[in-house]
């Protein structure tokens, strides 16, 4: 059983779910025990770089490495692509902020 302070085990679904203008559509989600999905990044493949469009992980399951380990599986699975994260949330900048180590403003910020 996973604790409060323990990330869940977790395993690893990229699908495609469109494809236009030389543009791919991924979603990868993250499923936790039972095989349940607790997260997901929706992401864009273009110009050789990859642009995140959504990060979600339901508010009862923050704080659990969850995001971090969406992100990590998300620059396995493009390895080598270059990473936008593209408009944020106050939540998605302290994410980007942990993640990247960023002293420097994104792009925007909602």
């Amino acid at each position: 059983m996973t604790t409060a302070n323990q990330p869940p085990t977790l395993r690893f679904n990229p699908e495609c779910y469109g494809a236009h203008h030389q543009q791919i559509d991924m979603l990868l989600w993250a499923y936790g025990e039972g095989g349940r999905p607790i997260g997901y990044i929706d992401y864009s493949v273009f110009d050789g770089e990859v642009h995140i469009n959504y990060l979600e992980v339901p508010e009862a399951l923050r704080r659990r490495g969850i995001a971090a380990a969406l992100y990590g599986a998300l620059k396995r699975e493009e390895a080598g692509r270059p990473i936008n994260w593209g408009l944020m949330t106050s939540d998605g900048y302290a994410l980007y902020q942990a993640l990247e180590g960023a002293d420097e403003e994104p792009l925007q910020s909602l």
